[in-house]
């Protein structure tokens, strides 16, 4: 009720500085009525200069409603060449739109669909979610392609700097090179067997690990995809009764 009243006395307030004044009948509880022009609004009252140049003060708990005249004519109770618009004073626990003259401000009340937001949230959380597996797969097939997927660009150049690094290591370490001994037979020999079993040995343990990193990497993404929407767990059941959304 007190926000009701504030937003009323905010319009007319405006309309006054506006227009400098407008011209009004007032219906009271009483089924009295009482005309003239507007010259301040205050949080419990409306001081109005009546007809005959008497100032009142109307309580504003007694005003029903409202009456605003042209703006451009004088106000009279009986005159047929001003038009004239009704403005109830809203009830408690009934907001009503507030207009007077030529000005007019609705107050916008919405309904939210409880299980309609629910299904749609549901709907974007399946559509952006990450798949654990496919992550996994991209781990083992491109170098720190899993956390690539998951958007972790950090982690993903990490592991694919130190897995390079290793594979080259490997690579070098156990390659091999022909060459002909003073009996012209052929003689073949490895760079470095230890640097390629260095290397193997780390690419291998960095392969575990950026595929154990990026799975649970996966949980984190969708976690936090959770929490953005403001779901505490998915409930599939939603899913079906929800009509198709084209997220943004």
């Amino acid at each position: 009720m007190i926000v009701m009243k504030s937003g009323l006395f905010i319009v007319l307030f405006i309309v006054i500085l506006a227009v400098g004044g407008f011209g009004a009948i007032f219906i009271m509880r009483d089924a009295s009525t009482h005309s003239g022009t507007i010259l301040q609004v205050t949080e419990t009252a409306f001081i109005v200069q009546g007809e005959n140049g008497q100032r009142m003060e109307l309580p504003r708990s007694e005003v029903v409603s409202i009456l605003t005249e042209s703006l451009s004519g004088s106000v009279s109770q009986t005159s047929s060449a001003s038009p004239i618009m009704a403005q109830p004073v809203p009830e408690v626990g009934y907001p009503a739109p507030v207009a007077s003259a030529q000005i007019a401000v609705e107050s916008p009340y919405y309904t939210i669909d409880m299980e309609f937001e629910s299904r749609k949230r549901v709907l974007l959380y399946q559509e952006r979610a990450k798949n654990p597996l496919l992550s996994v797969g991209l781990s083992l097939v491109i170098p720190g392609g899993g956390h690539f997927y998951t958007e972790r660009w950090g982690a993903g150049v990490f592991f694919f700097a130190t897995r390079a690094i290793f594979t080259g290591v490997t690579l070098w370490g156990f390659w091999t090179t022909a060459t002909v001994d003073e009996n012209d037979e052929p003689v073949f020999r490895m760079n470095s067997p230890i640097v390629g079993t260095v290397g193997a040995v780390g690419l291998t343990t960095m392969l575990i690990l950026e595929c154990v990193d990026s799975f649970s990497g996966v949980n984190r993404y969708n976690d936090m995809l959770r929490v953005r929407l403001g779901i505490d767990k998915v409930d599939t059941q939603l899913i079906p009764a929800m009509p198709a959304i084209v997220s943004p």
